[in-house]
């Protein structure tokens, strides 16, 4: 190589440098002003102090809630010395379970015979001939068999 070349090189190579040092410095001694600014809007009045936890700081527990997310989430956007967590979603949605309201499972539990006159145990309830369980009428009890009729339809409950 010439001795023009190694120059243009090193200048080179100390101007990429510089510019790495300044940008990395720079992104790690900027504090935004935009938290503060919002826990302000919140109605509390920051005075500089450490909020410690169970710490007196004369903020109401519902400013107290309102900065808290904020607080935090400025503490994690600028304590991190190696930048964004690759791993953390750049989105955070949390998980819905949806849950489905299960039919209420008519159970025959027991059948009750006192004479000629029939009772059944259903769901722990003793219900007799014309009486109504949910949606369903008691249509007839036999030994072993209860007959339930709906508007809809009719089922046949059996030990």
């Amino acid at each position: 190589m010439t001795h023009k070349k190694i120059i243009i090189y090193s200048l080179t190579l100390a101007v990429l440098l510089l510019f790495f040092t300044f940008s990395v410095v720079k992104r790690n001694s900027t504090v935004s002003e935009e938290p503060v600014a919002r826990a302000k809007a919140a109605g509390a009045e920051l005075s500089g102090q450490l909020i410690l936890p169970g710490a007196d700081t004369g903020l109401t527990e519902i400013q107290l809630q309102k900065i808290k997310p904020i607080l935090l989430g400025a503490s994690a956007r600028f304590d991190q010395k190696w930048g964004r967590n690759p791993f953390q979603p750049f989105v955070y949605h949390p998980k819905r379970t949806i849950r489905r309201k299960k039919k209420a499972a008519l159970r025959l539990e027991g059948i009750l015979q006192k004479g000629t006159r029939r009772k059944a145990i259903i769901n722990g309830k003793v219900v007799s001939v014309g009486d109504k369980i949910g949606i369903y009428r008691v249509k007839f009890i036999l030994e072993n068999l209860v007959a339930l009729k709906s508007s809809e339809k009719e089922i046949y409950l059996r030990f």
